[in-house]
């Protein structure tokens, strides 16, 4: 799955939404404080609510359990200052459009139940209120994908895997980035059933007992000491 272009409208800086092509290799380029990192911060922000929204539930429209989503954004600081004596229940509104291959197309139709032609155009509202997801297909299907919501938002978490590392980060921050994207792949070997299966071949075969009912597989092979990161070894190397 691939992202072909985003835009952004009310986001810091940024007012007004443009349409920006994404490519395999994309430059920005301008003026000192005209809102470049602003536009990247949003396409994190986006495609972070997007990859967790598996573990989310959508009714109406809006994401029935958004503590996670207000985790990534901060109305108070995300929303322009300037808008928000005037508009307090404004929200940004962020669109992502992902074209996909055949075969995606095909696991589409498979886990969603219905067919898709073209790109997946997705939109996402972060405010005060619940977080918004809709797909802003046009034409006859628009309707019909709007009502799968939930088994799109579905399809689209399990196909993202953003890991952002800002160029200028403290010890704390890197070590933030370094668990994330440890915990993220456990998570992926702790729901692989040929992973559970090997474990429990191993333990049994080095004479271990069977693992207690509701202890993960992973916590017999990884260590969960946590890090503190230093000056001199800020992300554990």
């Amino acid at each position: 799955m691939k992202l072909v272009s985003f835009s952004i409208a009310n986001y810091r800086s940024i007012t007004t939404a443009y349409r920006l092509p994404i490519r395999n290799s994309v430059i920005l380029i301008g003026p000192n404080n005209e809102g470049k990192s602003n536009i990247l911060r949003a396409l994190v922000t986006s495609l972070e609510v997007l990859s967790n929204l598996g573990r989310m539930r959508i009714y109406k429209g809006r994401l029935r359990d958004s503590a996670l989503a207000r985790e990534i954004y901060d109305w108070s600081k995300d929303y322009p200052i300037s808008l928000q004596e005037k508009k307090p229940d404004g929200e940004s509104i962020f669109n992502l459009e992902f074209e996909l291959t055949s075969t995606e197309i095909a696991e589409f139709i498979k886990e969603v139940g219905s067919s898709l032609n073209g790109t997946l155009p997705i939109q996402l509202s972060m405010g005060l209120k619940p977080p918004g997801f809709k797909v802003v297909k046009k034409g006859p299907g628009g309707k019909t994908l709007s009502r799968k919501a939930n088994a799109i938002a579905g399809f689209v978490a399990k196909r993202i895997n953003i890991n952002y590392i800002p160029a200028v980060r403290t010890a704390q921050s890197a070590h933030q980035v370094v668990q994330k994207i440890v915990e993220r792949q456990l998570a992926s070997v702790e729901l692989d059933e040929s992973v559970r299966r090997n474990a429990m071949r191993a333990r049994r075969s080095a004479g271990g007992s069977r693992r207690p009912k509701g202890c993960p597989v992973t916590a017999r092979f990884f260590s969960t000491t946590p890090f503190t990161p230093t000056p001199t070894n800020p992300v554990g190397t």
